[in-house]
């Protein structure tokens, strides 16, 4: 069982650690910290290449 997590930061250094793409949870984590605003979240995600969850 994974351990309990309690914010988006979290979760972001623990599936980096283990080499597991997050977008949406680094999306949050970039707009919490002001990097950038929702509409380029929204950009930045829907502009992603299809992956394995996809085919």
């Amino acid at each position: 069982m994974w351990p309990r997590v309690y914010c988006a930061r979290t979760v972001v250094q623990r599936a980096r650690a283990v080499d597991l793409e997050m977008p949406i949870a680094e999306a949050v984590v970039a707009l919490l910290d002001g990097q950038i605003r929702p509409h380029q979240a929204v950009g930045l995600l829907m502009g992603r290449e299809p992956t394995m969850e996809l085919l």
